[in-house]
């Protein structure tokens, strides 16, 4: 349980830097929905991690 929150708050971190590193140059919403598409997948996927457990 803890070693996948841990993994799901790295996730996030991750594909948060990738995001604004890669839309640094460009000030769109864009960035803001890919932001909170990865989190909605990170979550998606922390939530089935924990059902199988």
């Amino acid at each position: 349980m803890k070693k996948a929150l841990i993994a799901g708050i790295l996730a996030v971190v991750v594909v948060f830097a990738l995001t604004h590193t890669v839309f640094s140059g460009s000030g769109e919403p864009a960035r803001l929905l890919l932001s909170i598409l990865a989190g909605a997948v990170v979550g998606g996927v922390l939530r089935g991690v924990r059902l199988r457990r």
